[in-house]
């Protein structure tokens, strides 16, 4: 199933993006082009159809092909991403309005042609990963380690992400915003000491969607008031994930698609 990925590079939607590039289920990663352009991509690829279509059947009048429905589709990896202006709350090269696309405006985003959404994070993430296994970038379902990975993803919203950053972001003045950085001190401790504890990643050796994840919301810890320093294994981590290959070129492809 195609899917359209609605994100922005300055907000946790940026997991989503980095994650589905990771996965290698990304085949259209452009926003929509202009009107005579999309014409002309329409009609170029209802030609190649065609071309293709008509060599399917001189292959099955030949009796030298045999089709299987059990072999997945390309387009069941499709993923196209938009980005979103999220203080307009419209697609950013076509000005559409995204409340269209998403009742609830926010970001990340994925919509599916049969009208579902998901739009919540920690879902789309799940969805990446399930959709690319051989990328390991989520347990299989149903595992232990899978729960382990919910968990993961489940603090890293709730603690780091809207308990932490968001928290001191909100505070309405200084005095509040001293404390909610106390507070959120604490919740990078746990982090520091027990969740990466002699472990490159969360969930020990190979990158996943919840490190991703982790990894954006770390990154913004400077930007709230709050050194990472003393949190070597933090630190680490963060390192880890920027020396991952798959990742590095993740980055590479969201900084050019956002230029």
């Amino acid at each position: 199933m195609s899917a359209t990925l609605y994100y922005s590079a300055q907000s946790c939607g940026a997991a989503s993006f980095l994650s589905q590039h990771v996965a290698g289920i990304h085949l259209n990663t452009e926003v929509r082009k202009s009107r005579r352009t999309q014409g002309m991509l329409r009609t170029l690829l209802l030609l190649l159809l065609l071309l293709l279509l008509l060599l399917l059947l001189l292959l099955l009048l030949h009796g030298s092909l045999t089709l299987s429905l059990s072999v997945p589709l390309p387009c069941s990896r499709c993923c196209v991403c938009q980005t979103v202006d999220l203080k307009e709350h419209k697609l950013k090269k076509s000005g559409a309005d995204f409340y269209a696309v998403n009742p609830k405006g926010n970001v990340p985003t994925l919509a599916f042609p049969n009208g579902a959404l998901l739009n919540e994070g920690a879902a789309i993430l799940q969805w990446i990963a399930d959709q690319a296994p051989e990328s390991k970038l989520a347990p299989a379902a149903g595992t232990f380690e899978r729960y382990q990975l919910q968990n993961t993803l489940n603090f890293t919203s709730t603690e780091i992400h809207t308990g932490g950053l968001g928290a001191v972001m909100r505070a309405p003045n200084d005095e509040a915003k001293a404390a909610a950085r106390v507070t959120f001190g604490k919740k990078l401790t746990y982090l520091n000491d027990v969740l990466l504890k002699e472990r490159k990643f969360t969930g020990g050796n190979d990158l996943s969607v919840a490190d991703i994840y982790l990894f954006i919301m770390c990154s913004g810890v400077p930007r709230v008031g709050l050194d990472l320093a003393p949190y070597s294994n933090i630190v680490a981590f963060l390192a880890a994930v920027r020396a991952e290959p798959r990742f590095a070129k993740a980055q590479e492809a969201m900084n050019a698609a956002s230029a």
